[in-house]
């Protein structure tokens, strides 16, 4: 069972095909500096992030970044699956690059994606070409309310909140 996060309105059983313009939408240059990094080392995927869609392992970590961007959480189901990497590991180059460090010590993070390496708690994002929408998991009102409960209970815990129970009775 795999997760998307997208801010576009799908129906059960249509096809998600990537947004190849979702580079256009970063709110900073970093971010631009990090994809060309990140396809200037690619060696073992097949397809360019640029035209990949993203594809969360858990539910958890679908919640957390609809947080941040996205108004729907679909339960998909993938066509192929190019390569899993860890979506954290995106951040730690992200701060590394906003730092000003070595070119060479930022190519050898981006390898690191690239090779599954993970970071202490890892968040698994997988790319695939399309994804078949099984279910819509939950809309923009979940995700505000899940929001909510997040800054008011402060508890950083996704598993205990109840937003996140609810959908998992959703779903199972």
């Amino acid at each position: 069972m795999l997760f998307r996060v997208d801010n576009r309105a799908f129906e059960e059983g249509e096809w998600i095909e990537p947004s190849r313009d979702y580079q256009e939408w970063f709110d900073c240059e970093e971010k631009h500096v990090l994809e060309t990094f990140l396809e200037n080392t690619r060696e073992n995927c097949t397809i360019p992030r640029r035209n990949a869609l993203f594809l969360f392992m858990e539910l958890k970590d679908a919640l957390l970044f609809a947080r941040r961007s996205g108004q729907y959480i679909y339960q998909v189901q993938q066509e192929n699956v190019y390569g899993r990497f860890d979506m954290n590991r995106l951040d730690s180059i992200l701060e590394i690059i906003r730092i000003g460090t070595d070119k060479n010590v930022i190519e050898a993070m981006c390898r690191q994606y690239w090779h599954f390496r993970k970071t202490f708690a890892p968040c698994i994002e997988c790319l695939t070409n399309r994804a078949k929408v099984v279910r819509i998991i939950c809309e923009r009102t979940d995700i505000e309310s899940f929001n909510e409960e997040w800054l008011r209970n402060n508890t950083f815990s996704v598993e205990n909140s109840l937003t996140y129970r609810s959908l998992l009775d959703k779903i199972y």
